[in-house]
């Protein structure tokens, strides 16, 4: 029974507000948490907090603990993905139009070599650099960090350029040998000259 002056109508109100405006805030959420989880399961897409921003490019590529990925600049789908850099690299430049363009390495180590094989590559980090304990310009290296390339087989150029080739860049990333036996840096198979700029 309801005590006299209190009426039940407007606390009847209040309660199914209330329930009326958390139903719509809880659908609401749930139909955002079902899209983000169905979005992110979508077949070759990765959550964005676990790649890169897109750089203006063919293909912006990072590491991951041992896992490499190739995010397309233009569609923004990772096309290519796997634990051999070689591989990765080589699918994503296969891939690019037949002009040219740009394959963008995030920071990190990249373990294997780069074979460009065709006209207009832009092959860009972000910068290296190297730990030198004493300081001396002459002492190796410990380390590299930034965009680096880590070769690990004896005697393998890191970048060999195959045959007579324009328009190839490559910029802001570094070579680390980790073999006592290495090859060279950047290689080509044809005899002419080229400006290198650096």
């Amino acid at each position: 029974m309801i005590p006299s002056g209190i009426s039940s109508y407007p606390f009847g109100k209040r309660v199914r507000s209330f329930n009326a405006r958390a139903s719509i805030v809880l659908g609401v959420l749930l139909a955002a948490t079902i899209g983000y989880v169905v979005g992110a399961l979508r077949v070759g897409q990765i959550p964005p907090n676990s790649g890169p921003n897109v750089v203006n490019s063919c293909y912006t590529v990072w590491v991951e603990g041992s896992y490499y990925y190739a995010q397309n600049g233009s569609t923004g789908s990772i096309d290519f993905s796997g634990t051999n850099f070689t591989q990765l690299f080589q699918e994503a430049l296969d891939a690019m139009p037949g002009g040219g363009g740009i394959i963008h390495l995030k920071p990190g180590d990249y373990e294997g070599w780069i074979t460009i094989d065709r006209d207009g590559v832009i092959l860009e980090g972000e910068g290296a650099s190297a730990n030198t304990p004493s300081g001396l310009p002459d002492d190796p290296p410990v380390y590299l960090k930034g965009t680096v390339l880590k070769v690990t087989r004896p005697s393998m150029d890191a970048i060999p350029i195959q045959g007579q080739r324009n328009g190839v860049q490559i910029r802001d990333l570094g070579i680390w040998f980790t073999q006592n036996r290495t090859g060279y840096g950047i290689t080509d198979d044809a005899d002419q000259d080229y400006h290198l700029s650096y």
